[in-house]
């Protein structure tokens, strides 16, 4: 387990008393199994459906096979990175609007993203709190949709 992964497993948890939140469905893609574990209890325990994927190509996949409401994902994924899935799903319709957390240690810049209004950057390593406020801003932005 990298200093990384202990990071996210350590942190604490927020409270879930503060009030009624915008929940929906979430994919979490990350290579690293303590991140995805990490994402998984921390939006799952605010009431978020919360599935994950370990490649680009298996996002992809469930992309294309789901309605999701929210994706999170890594640019360091092996075989096909993030920026591929990016580019990959917003050139399909129903994806192309698809509101993106990315999520990186690495030293991206924010304005590699300013042309896509609908990803916002996060930096590795995070706090739940940090983590389900950013999910909660980002909901918030886009309309009701049946299911969420």
């Amino acid at each position: 387990m990298s200093a990384n992964d202990e990071k996210f497993e350590k942190s604490p948890l927020p409270s879930m008393a503060a009030g009624p939140a915008r929940t929906g469905r979430v994919l979490v893609v990350d290579d690293q199994l303590g991140i995805r574990r990490f994402v998984e209890r921390a939006l799952g325990r605010a009431g978020f459906i919360v599935e994950s994927a370990v490649t680009g190509s298996e996002a992809l996949q469930k992309l294309r096979a789901s309605r999701y409401d929210l994706l999170l994902l890594d640019l360091e994924l092996p075989w096909l990175d993030g920026f591929e899935v990016l580019a990959a799903i917003r050139q399909e319709p129903a994806t192309a609007h698809l509101p993106v957390i990315v999520i990186t240690g690495s030293s991206v810049s924010d304005t590699e993203f300013d042309a896509d209004g609908n990803v916002v950057l996060m930096r590795k390593p995070f706090e739940a709190s940090t983590l389900k406020a950013c999910v909660q801003q980002v909901l918030e932005k886009i309309p009701d949709s049946p299911g969420t």
